[in-house]
């Protein structure tokens, strides 16, 4: 009995002491889990926005102070010189960010269709991600998706929402980068960020960029040779459609060429001085040389007979060339294209002939004025020249 007795003390003697052990506070707390299977909720893309290629998010080459809401991407100029655009999202999942699977940018032309797809890749970890975000937003390029919620709390998406969930991990950035080339038409073209789940379910969201207009045009020579011309015998100088290199004289060695090295459609322009000529006074100043150019050999004639548009010199030898109004080509060429420039001289009278005549001529571009949808021309326009050459 009496060693039955001192086991009874041991026992409660350890029953005090892991008691006594326990915290002198403790709750019980429930926790679940529920496993979906093909349901549940869609991705959110809570904004996008665009920049130039690199690693500069506030990069827009057509409007780097950011005067203007939105971005604007300069191409580069060149022969079919091609530019990288960088396409960037900010992207959250309700069963966390390790749930999404991929994301896309679809590009659309200004018509609609569809141009291209990226996959965008994860960029950066919390606290680098939301300076980047927020460095883009203040700069105005970010479009927030400000009609959603956001899937974890169910409140509005605006710009303090997104910089929280950067923050901790709860949304993340993606991007990745694609080129354009000059034989895009500039015009706005739509971005859909599309965003996959582990579910195969798809959150879009969508936004825009402009590819800014660049016009400019590139030549093979660099002075015009009329030649030996008979008084009032109207004389034409052919060009050809090879770009040759070096630049040089027209029609020789380099019958004159042009092609297109921006992303617009465009008209050549013209002006020259009267190469000391002068005019004939009577009821009116006449000039005593008169000009014509075009482009192509004439089959493209818009409301002429042989293509050719007629002027007149702009000023007097001496005066500002410069400063004076060119004429523009009644021909269009097309993007990445390349045409022949045929030029002529008409003398009407000329004081001193067999002397030399010595002037200046400024060649140049202007963007063709649309007048219809996307861009308002098109490869079949009867007044589009050249074919264009893709990269």
């Amino acid at each position: 009995m009496k060693s039955a007795r001192i086991l009874i003390a041991i026992l409660l003697t350890v029953i005090m002491a892991v008691a006594t052990a326990l915290p002198a506070l403790a709750d019980s707390v429930s926790t679940g889990v529920t496993v979906t299977s093909g349901s549940g909720t869609a991705p959110v893309v809570k904004a996008l926005w665009a920049h130039d290629g690199g690693n500069d998010v506030t990069s827009e080459t057509a409007d780097p102070s950011h005067a203007t809401p939105g971005v604007q991407i300069l191409p580069t100029q060149g022969y079919q010189a091609s530019h990288d655009i960088t396409f960037a999202a900010i992207v959250t999942d309700a069963n966390g960010v390790s749930n999404l699977t991929h994301v896309f940018a679809d590009i659309y032309n200004p018509d609609g269709s569809l141009k291209f797809e990226v996959e965008l890749t994860r960029h950066m970890t919390d606290d680098a991600s939301v300076t980047l975000f927020d460095a883009a937003y203040n700069a105005g390029m970010v479009t927030v998706n400000s009609t959603a919620v956001d899937p974890g709390n169910g409140q509005p998406i605006n710009k303090a929402d997104i910089d929280e969930e950067l923050n901790q991990s709860l949304a993340k950035k993606f991007w990745g980068t694609y080129h354009f080339d000059n034989c895009q038409l500039t015009g706005t073209y739509g971005i859909t960020i599309n965003a996959f789940n582990t579910q195969t379910l798809v959150g879009s969201f969508s936004g825009s960029f402009l590819w800014a207009p660049l016009t400019a045009a590139e030549f093979d020579f660099n002075a015009v040779n009329y030649g030996n011309v008979t008084m009032n015998v109207h004389k034409q100088i052919g060009g050809n459609w090879i770009m040759e290199s070096p630049v040089a004289t027209a029609p020789n060695p380099n019958p004159a060429t042009i092609r297109n090295i921006g992303n617009t459609y465009l008209r050549m322009t013209v002006k020259e001085d009267d190469m000391g000529l002068g005019t004939t006074v009577g009821s009116a100043n006449l000039w005593n040389v008169i000009y014509d150019f075009r482009l192509g050999d004439g089959d493209i004639a818009p409301s002429n007979t042989n293509g050719y548009v007629n002027y007149v010199p702009a000023v007097v030898k001496g005066g500002n060339l410069t400063g004076a109004a060119s004429v523009s080509s009644l021909q269009i060429l097309n993007l990445c294209a390349v045409s022949k420039v045929d030029f002529s001289i008409d003398v009407i009278k000329d004081l001193t002939p067999g002397s030399p005549k010595i002037g200046n001529m400024i060649i140049g571009a202007a963007q063709a004025t649309p007048t219809g949808d996307y861009g308002g021309f098109t490869s079949s326009d009867p007044t589009i020249i050249g074919t264009k050459i893709l990269p």
